[in-house]
């Protein structure tokens, strides 16, 4: 199963054929971070730059039922400060 999604080791199995594996991973990207606190362990921070990465991703890839200004309506906007 590992060879089928990830593709031979060659080092572990010199004598495979090489090819790559049946899968593609793309990078992830986190829309909240742990943050730590003194009140509790962590708290799960995000930010208008991770909202608004995350919400352009989306629109590059054509996700038409991804909307995230229920979220950004929640935050405050810097500039109209």
């Amino acid at each position: 199963m590992l060879n089928y999604i990830f593709g031979p080791d060659p080092v572990r199995t010199p004598s495979a054929s090489a090819g790559i594996g049946h899968y593609k991973f793309f990078e992830a990207s986190l829309l909240v971070l742990p943050v730590r606190s003194s009140i509790r362990p962590f708290f799960r921070a995000t930010s208008r730059f991770l909202i608004d990465d995350i919400s352009y991703r989306a629109s590059s890839l054509q996700i038409a039922d991804f909307d995230i200004d229920i979220i950004k309506g929640t935050l405050p906007n810097p500039a109209k400060r």
